[in-house]
């Protein structure tokens, strides 16, 4: 249980669940696995894919992350 009494809103809730883990050695790409084949195998679902944000902002805009067609 977690308590954060300092903070106030309609949606707050001063006592809530958080799981929090360390894996020595890690790094992004590992964490991120990691999170989706505990994801998968909790619930019953498949594994996210993953990709970068460049590549998720080309797939959803055809267009290049910092390619902004602004002259020099």
């Amino acid at each position: 249980p977690v308590f954060r009494a300092e903070e106030f809103g309609a949606m707050h809730n001063p006592e809530f669940m958080m799981v929090e883990w360390y894996r020595v050695g890690d790094d992004l790409q590992a964490a991120c696995s990691f999170l989706s084949d505990l994801i998968s195998c909790a619930i019953g679902v498949p594994t996210a894919s993953q990709s970068t944000y460049a590549q998720t902002f080309r797939r959803l805009t055809d267009k290049e992350l910092f390619d902004c067609g602004i002259p020099e």
